[in-house]
């Protein structure tokens, strides 16, 4: 099993978390598995930043399949199931 650590649109993460998205479509440049954690964190790509950087959604990857079979070079879908949300507690709190 590998993590990995994934910068995601924040309406995407969302989605995932409300089980409207159990899919992810990603470049195949990890060697995603079926077994595999990802960590998803908000990131505003017109910004270049995190967004709730203390948050972080973990999934498991549940199926993958090389898109190459439909002409997708390079790229793989996954079915994702989200297991949790993890928030990192300042030390003020």
């Amino acid at each position: 099993m590998t993590v990995h650590d994934l910068k995601i649109y924040p309406e995407y993460w969302e989605d995932i978390a409300t089980g409207k998205k159990t899919f992810e479509v990603r470049k195949n440049d990890r060697d995603y598995q079926v077994g595999d954690l990802l960590l998803f964190r908000k990131f505003d790509h017109a910004k270049n930043d995190y967004l709730y950087f203390n948050e972080v959604m973990v999934c498991d990857v549940t199926y993958v399949v090389d898109l190459a079979k439909i002409g997708i070079e390079g790229y793989v879908g996954m079915q994702i199931k989200p297991r949790k949300i993890l928030k990192k507690v300042e030390e003020n709190e």
